[in-house]
């Protein structure tokens, strides 16, 4: 289960969508067996919009059509341990292809 905002959420069982409006932190979560990558589909499915104007990422593979989701309104970014991928072949997106794709941004931190 990811962590967001500080809490653990299990989206497989939830059945309303979600609207995020000012702060959204996503994060992998601490395991026995160290930290766990979560998949690009296991967040992004259960949110509505995402209108976020902090966006915090850390320790995840996310899909570059998720990312341009969740940063499209994004001002204050942090990227930490993020593995953006292509959603068709799962190749890495660059980092200029990823900072083209944040028309909001103000203040990015890497």
């Amino acid at each position: 289960m990811p962590i967001i905002n500080g809490y653990r959420i299990d989206f497989s069982t939830t059945l309303t969508k979600f609207w995020i409006i000012d702060t959204f932190e996503i994060r992998a979560y601490e395991g026995n067996e160290g930290l766990k990558l979560l998949p690009p589909p296991s967040v992004i499915p259960p949110l509505y919009k995402c209108h976020a104007k902090r966006l915090t990422l850390r320790d995840l593979e996310i899909s570059y059509a998720d990312f341009k989701f969740l940063s499209l309104n994004a001002e204050d970014i942090l990227l930490f341990h993020i593995l953006v991928v292509n959603n068709e072949d799962g190749s890495i997106i660059p980092m200029e292809k990823i900072i083209q794709s944040l028309p909001k941004v103000e203040h990015l931190t890497m």
